[in-house]
């Protein structure tokens, strides 16, 4: 348990916690417009009851930043691709052409490698519809500005230096599709040919459900991935903990995410920016939601209405029938009523 006293976590009561919210009256003003839960949860985190999520804003983008602490957005990138990687550049997204109203997305940052591949890494609070053609089109783009970057050099152009762009979308709530597979959570998807031959495609997507792997797969941690996604996925302190004892390294991290408790003002805007983005979120999920439904309706009525159509023909093929019948009835008992007066 070595690892686990050196990492200190400072204990208060509930009452010192609301003392401290109260020395400000605008940040004791916000803090009472918070819902339940998130009260709850700040408070619990001040007094040392549990960790911070660090799919919040602040916390994710101060605990990866790029200038500060590139070595930890590497050692991620590597357990996730189960390969070492060195970054040599963060890249701006400014060049990215590809504009969306409204974000589900937490962290989202280019990085070039050393063997030149283009890593976009992507941290989603709520999984996207239609994830995959989305990420095909930020891949397409990436992959464009790579492709212009290269006839704007002075070297000649080929397209043997090309090199892969892959995107790492981590999702702290999953969409459906993701939710339906209890036994994985890490998706990989690249290329492959019927036929089996091999060839140097530059598309890779990795999804990440990290809400599936701390419901579904998580006992222990046994390696680096592993550690990381318990990071990522859990504030509970038996989870930190155990992240700390297998990987000491993490300790730091965590100190980083604990000194939030000592600025209040800074944590109570933190929420407070995490709840407007989470009302903007739902209300273009419900969107998308409605949307959908509305499609899905419009299908089953053009089905209904095409079935009613066919009905209808059949109505009248059956009038068109039944009035055939009637006629030659008619003309048989014409026909028998001839062949009586005959006899």
């Amino acid at each position: 348990m070595k690892n686990k006293q050196m990492l200190t976590i400072q204990k208060r009561s509930r009452k010192t916690v609301l003392e401290m919210l109260k020395q400000k009256q605008e940040v004791w003003r916000d803090f009472q417009m918070f819902p339940n839960e998130y009260q709850e949860e700040l408070l619990l985190f001040c007094m040392g009851e549990k960790g911070l999520r660090t799919t919040y804003d602040k916390v994710f983008k101060y605990i990866y930043n790029p200038e500060k602490h590139r070595e930890r957005l590497e050692d991620m990138i590597s357990a996730i691709l189960e390969e070492p990687v060195r970054i040599v550049r963060v890249l701006q997204r400014e060049g990215v052409q590809l504009k969306e109203l409204g974000t589900f997305i937490i962290m989202d940052i280019v990085v070039k490698l050393t063997n030149g591949n283009l890593v976009n890494v992507e941290m989603q609070k709520i999984g996207y519809r239609f994830p995959a053609e989305r990420t095909d089109c930020y891949l397409a783009d990436l992959l464009m500005r790579q492709y212009n970057d290269l006839q704007q050099s002075n070297e000649k152009f080929n397209y043997k230096n090309m090199s892969k762009v892959i995107a790492i979308i981590i999702m702290e709530t999953s969409s459906e599709i993701f939710l339906a597979d209890h036994t994985n959570y890490i998706h990989t998807g690249k290329m492959i040919y019927d036929t089996g031959i091999q060839l140097h495609d530059l598309f890779e997507n990795i999804y990440i459900s990290l809400d599936t792997y701390k419901k579904f797969i998580h006992t222990k941690i046994n390696n680096k991935k592993e550690a990381w996604m318990l990071f990522l996925a859990s504030d509970q302190i038996e989870d930190i903990m155990e992240v700390c004892e297998a990987y000491p390294e993490f300790i730091p991290i965590y100190r980083e995410v604990f000194d939030f408790s000592n600025q209040m003002e800074e944590l109570v805007m933190m929420f407070s920016d995490a709840l407007r983005d989470m009302d903007r979120n739902e209300e273009r999920y419900m969107v998308e939601e409605l949307r959908a439904e509305r499609k899905k309706l419009e299908k089953e009525n053009d089905k209904l209405s095409r079935e009613k159509d066919s009905l209808e023909e059949q109505k009248n093929t059956l009038e068109d029938e039944k009035n055939n019948l009637e006629l030659e009835n008619n003309l048989l008992r014409k026909k028998l009523q001839e062949l009586e007066q005959i006899t």
